[in-house]
């Protein structure tokens, strides 16, 4: 939970201080008055970075050159708030990272610190796009939930699966293919490990989504979801890699392996499974997205005690009134610290109960200011 924020040339903000409540925060304004910004700043500042590129550099002010975040947030333990911040220049390869006034590199310890789940405009393409952004999702919690067992294996598949692909593009005899097998047995010995981590944080968290799926959708389809490792898991993975060494040479990269593990979200009827992006529209895709969010803010409070801090921005698009309704509240009961963008503040508050402690700020031209 953020008390405090304060942001200096993200965007088209230039200087700007809140202090957001611990509840509901609607940030509101006309287009391009800078709503986004204070979301994309609470997104870089918990680890993460540009909504859109991906990129910090991207949402620096152009006239300041630099941007400059910082923060007080619950502590893990929760017994105080500490200061966290990031800055970054258009001269510098890399941000500044500081947690209580010591300098780390590790952009990890941010998102360790805040956990935060964005909803955006484009939150239903999770179910249209690669198994990437899935696997993110995935990802998402076993980070936060399984941190100390998942990550160090997860950085030490990221190089072992680069070091790989590097092998792969040298390759120019069969006598080189050899090079390729000492990264074949580690990719294996790592990929069941993080499997087995992977299979059982879904098996806990998939009867929490179908619960809140049944809350918040009811559009009639049968969904069901499901984990996919990253190869057939009907064999060995080491056999998996060697059999698709040719494919690999030529594509460049390693098609097999935790790298590529998936959940596949799927309709299923009396004539067998159909991909749901194939089925649902965008705005019951949106939906199924949130359900799935809501799901691990559920399950990582059950495991943590701690709560995460959901970032909605744009969230009428796609969903009509009633469903907006649903997810805000949903939202509100699992007392989370909630913000949320829109034109008009009323859009909101007028779906929320006045017990509800909310704060509305006021977007205009970069400068923000509490109503």
């Amino acid at each position: 939970m953020i008390k405090k924020i304060r942001i200096s040339g993200v965007r088209c903000i230039k200087n700007a201080i809140l202090e957001p409540s611990e509840k509901l925060n609607i940030i509101s304004g006309a287009n391009g008055s800078g709503k986004t910004s204070i979301l994309e700043s609470i997104n870089i500042i918990s680890g993460m970075k540009h909504f859109k590129s991906g990129k910090i550099i991207d949402s620096i002010n152009h006239n300041m050159g630099y941007l400059q975040i910082t923060a007080d947030a619950l502590s893990m333990n929760k017994s105080s708030y500490i200061p966290i911040a990031i800055s970054r220049k258009n001269s510098c390869k890399k941000p500044e990272i500081k947690i209580k006034g010591v300098a780390t590199s590790m952009v990890s310890n941010l998102a360790t610190i805040m956990p935060v789940q964005k909803i955006t405009a484009n939150t239903f393409q999770f179910l249209e796009s690669s198994s990437k952004f899935r696997r993110g999702l995935l990802d998402w919690g076993m980070f936060h939930v399984k941190h100390s067992s998942f990550f160090p294996l997860w950085q030490q598949l990221q190089k072992a699966v680069n070091q790989r692909n590097i092998a792969l593009k040298k390759i120019i005899s069969s006598k080189q293919i050899n090079e390729i097998f000492p990264w074949d047995f580690l990719i294996e010995k790592i990929s069941l490990q993080i499997d087995l981590l992977r299979q059982a944080y879904f098996d806990e968290l998939a009867p929490i989504f179908y619960d809140v799926m049944n809350n918040l959708c009811g559009y009639g389809y049968n969904l069901k979801i499901s984990y996919f490792c990253g190869w057939d898991n009907k064999r060995k993975l080491m056999e998996e890699l060697q059999n698709s060494i040719t494919k690999d040479i030529n594509q460049g990269y390693t098609s097999c392996g935790a790298h590529k593990a998936d959940i596949l979200f799927e309709i299923e009827n009396i004539k067998g499974r159909k991909k749901a992006s194939c089925v649902l529209s965008r705005g019951e895709m949106k939906l199924t997205v949130c359900a799935f969010k809501i799901a691990q803010s559920i399950l990582f409070n059950s495991k943590t005690s701690r709560k995460c801090i959901f970032l909605l921005d744009d969230l009428p698009a796609e969903l009509d009134k009633n469903n907006i309704d649903k997810v805000i509240n949903s939202l509100i009961t699992l007392d989370s610290q909630v913000f949320v963008t829109s034109i008009e503040a009323k859009d909101v508050t007028k779906t929320v109960s006045s017990s509800v402690a909310a704060k509305v700020f006021v977007v205009k031209k970069g400068n923000v200011q509490l109503t």
